[in-house]
C-alpha cells in the first residue's frame, strides 16, 4: 500500500506539472522529449508493472481520459488523466512506438521497449481513433517479457507438456495451438519456436505482428504484404524446416498450411477455437479435405488462462454439497487423495486485497492418433472422435481445471466462469 500511495504522489504531481505545462503553451516537441509529460507516462508504465497488467487501456470520454489495468484477466480502474493532457499523452506514446504523429484517423500499430529496474519490457502499442478522440491500448505480452518465456516455465500439466514436446519434435506435420482470444496460445505458440529454435534448422514464421524476436528465427509480417496466403507461399519457397503461421482463418491460408506439413515441414499453426476438438472441425471445414487433414494433423491444443488463487491469504474450506460427490468422482478417477476440502479467495496486500495473483493455464491436447485419422478421415468428427479421444486419455480443459481445484491453485468459482455447465463423467471403460 505504501508503494500505491508514493506512485499516487509521483503521478500526481507529474500530471500538475504536466497540466501547468500546457496551460503556459510550452514548446510541444520539447515537451515530448523531456519534463513532466514524459515523466506521466513513464509512471504510468510503472505502475503496470508494479501491477501486474497485461494491457492498460487508455480511453478518451467527453470530460476525462480514463486508464485502466487489465490484471489477471480483469478490468481494474487507474488513473484519471485530465481532458487537456489528452492529446499530450496520446502524441507521447506515439513517439515511444514510432508512430506517425500527424495520422490521427487510421488506425496505427507498433512497439515500446521499456526499461525499469534493470529489466526490458516490451509493449505493444495500438491507436484507434474513437468518438472522443485516440484511444490508446498497451499490451505486455506475457506480462511484458522482451523474450518468450520457456515452454517449461508455461505451468502446462506434465502429461499435457510432454504431450506438446512429443509433438512440435515430429519432423514434420501440423500442430494447431488454440484458444479463444486473449487466452495465452502466443505466449505457447513462442514458447515452441524458442525450444525448436537453433543453429543448424529453419525456422521462419508468416504473422500479421511478430510478438517477441527469436534467435535464429526469420520473422514475416503481413502488414507489409498483400495477405496471409500470399506471405506463406513467399516463404515456403525458400524452404524452411519448421514454420509459425499465427492464424489459419482463410481456406487458402489453411490448405497451404497442411501441404506444407504433409510435404516435409513442421508447422506451427494459430487458430481461435474452445476446445482442441473443435479447432480440428474447424480446421477440416476450412480445408474441406479430409484426406489431407487426416494425413497432415498431428495434434491440436486449446488452453484457458485462469487466476490463480492467493497463496498468501487464500482459505481452505469444505467443498459445496453440489459438488463434492464430482470432485470425490474426479480424484478417485485419478488416484488423487483428497480430504474434501477446496481453496476460497480472501485478499490481502500481496494481492492487492483481489484474492487472486497471476494466471495459470488451462490445458488440453488432442493427439492425432492412426484411430483419430481413421475417423478424420472418415469426416466422423462429432460424438465418435471425442469418445476416441476420451477413451486414449485425453484430459480436457475442464478435467485440468478441476486438478488444480483439488490442488487448491483454484477456486470452484473461477472454474466455473469458464466452465458454467460441465460436469465430470469418467469415460467409457
Amino acid at each position: 500500500m505504501k508503494d500505491m500511495q508514493t506512485f499516487d504522489e509521483t503521478f500526481g504531481q507529474a500530471m500538475a506539472e504536466a497540466e501547468e505545462s500546457v496551460r503556459r503553451g510550452d514548446d510541444q516537441e520539447a515537451s515530448l522529449l523531456h519534463g513532466p509529460l514524459v515523466e506521466l507516462v513513464d509512471q504510468l508504465i510503472l505502475r503496470a508493472v508494479d501491477e501486474r497488467a497485461t494491457d492498460i487501456h487508455i480511453e478518451p470520454e467527453e470530460a476525462v481520459v480514463r486508464v485502466r489495468f487489465r490484471i489477471d484477466s480483469i478490468l481494474q480502474p487507474g488513473p484519471m488523466i485530465p481532458k487537456p493532457l489528452q492529446a499530450a499523452v496520446v502524441a507521447r506514446l506515439k513517439m515511444m512506438a514510432g508512430m506517425n504523429l500527424a495520422e490521427v484517423r487510421q488506425p496505427q500499430s507498433g512497439r515500446i521497449r521499456f526499461d525499469s529496474k534493470g529489466r526490458q519490457f516490451l509493449l505493444r502499442v495500438d491507436t484507434c481513433l474513437g468518438v472522443h478522440g485516440e484511444g490508446v491500448v498497451l499490451c505486455r505480452p506475457f506480462v511484458g517479457r522482451a523474450a518468450p518465456v520457456a515452454l517449461e516455465e508455461l505451468d502446462l500439466p506434465a502429461e499435457g507438456l510432454a504431450a506438446f514436446v512429443r509433438a512440435i519434435g515430429k519432423p514434420r506435420g501440423l500442430v494447431l495451438v488454440t484458444s479463444p482470444g486473449g487466452q495465452g496460445k502466443s505466449a505457447t505458440a513462442y514458447a515452441a519456436l524458442a525450444k525448436l529454435s537453433t543453429a543448424d534448422v529453419s525456422l521462419a514464421t508468416v504473422e500479421e505482428r511478430a510478438e517477441w524476436p527469436v534467435n535464429f528465427v526469420q520473422h514475416h509480417e503481413t502488414g507489409r504484404h498483400a495477405d496471409r496466403s500470399g506471405l506463406l507461399r513467399a516463404v515456403l519457397r525458400q524452404d524452411p524446416d519448421f514454420i509459425f503461421v499465427d492464424a489459419l482463418d482463410d481456406p487458402e491460408t489453411a490448405k497451404l498450411a497442411l501441404r506444407a506439413a504433409e510435404t516435409g515441414h513442421l508447422v506451427i499453426a494459430g487458430m481461435t477455437a474452445q476446445s482442441a476438438l473443435s479447432a480440428v472441425r474447424r480446421l477440416l471445414a476450412l480445408a474441406d479435405d479430409p484426406l489431407l487433414v487426416s494425413e497432415a494433423l498431428v495434434a491440436a491444443t486449446c488452453q484457458r488462462l485462469a487466476r490463480r488463487t492467493c497463496a498468501k491469504c487464500r482459505t481452505i474450506a469444505l467443498a459445496p454439497e453440489d459438488r463434492r460427490e464430482e470432485l470425490e468422482r474426479f480424484a478417485s478417477a485419478h488416484g488423487i487423495s483428497w480430504v474434501g476440502q477446496v481453496a476460497e479467495t480472501q485478499g490481502c496486500p500481496a494481492c492487492r486485497f483481489r484474492g487472486t495473483h497471476g494466471r495459470l493455464p488451462l490445458f488440453e491436447i488432442f493427439e492425432a492418433a492412426p484411430e483419430a485419422q481413421e475417423l478424420i478421415l472418415r469426416n466422423r468428427i462429432g460424438p465418435e472422435l471425442d469418445r476416441l479421444a476420451r477413451a486414449q486419455g485425453m484430459r480436457t480443459m475442464y478435467e485440468d481445471g478441476l486438478r488444480r481445484v483439488l490442488a487448491r491453485e483454484l477456486t470452484l468459482k473461477e472454474l466455473a466462469r469458464f466452465f458454467p455447465l460441465e460436469r465430470f463423467i469418467p469415460p467409457a471403460a
